[in-house]
This record gives structure tokens, C-alpha cells and sequence, in this order.
């Protein structure tokens, strides 16, 4: 089921691992950097899950705000499900 997906944002979690493995658009939502991202911003074992870090430690609205702009370019044209 991951693999029919547009895109998927995750935590840190074996969610984001799969999707990622699928080569599904992943955005991964951290905290803060994380170690496995090498300072990349994306996954270097995984390079279709881009990591999402705030700007400063916790921000979360400014991790979901790039987010949903980086969602926006894959989800046009995208009819709702019924």
C-alpha cells in the first residue's frame, strides 16, 4: 500500500524506512538534525526521504510549514479520495 502513495511524511520511524526502500517521496519529520543524514538533508542510505529540521531545535510549525511546501510540487493535479 506504501508504494501507491504520492508521498509520505513520517517521524523517524520504520514508516519512513519503507517508504523510503519503496522509493516513495519520503519527508521525514525530526526534531533536530539527525546523525544517520551525515548533515545532508536527505537519508544518504535512503536518498528519497528528505529530512524535514526546523531551523531552530523543536520548531515544529517551521518543520511542517517546509513540509507542505515541499509537498506542494507532488501533489498537484492530485484528486481527493472519495
Amino acid at each position: 500500500m506504501i508504494a501507491s502513495l504520492n508521498a509520505v511524511v513520517s517521524a523517524p520511524t520504520a514508516v519512513s524506512w519503507i517508504a523510503a526502500g519503496l522509493s516513495v517521496p519520503t519527508f521525514k519529520i525530526l526534531y533536530n538534525n539527525a546523525w544517520p543524514s551525515f548533515g545532508e538533508s536527505y537519508e544518504p542510505f535512503a536518498p528519497s526521504c528528505t529530512c524535514m529540521m526546523p531551523k531552530a531545535n523543536g520548531d515544529w510549525s517551521d518543520a511542517f510549514a517546509q513540509t507542505a511546501e515541499a509537498l506542494r510540487p507532488l501533489l498537484r493535479g492530485v484528486q481527493p479520495a472519495r
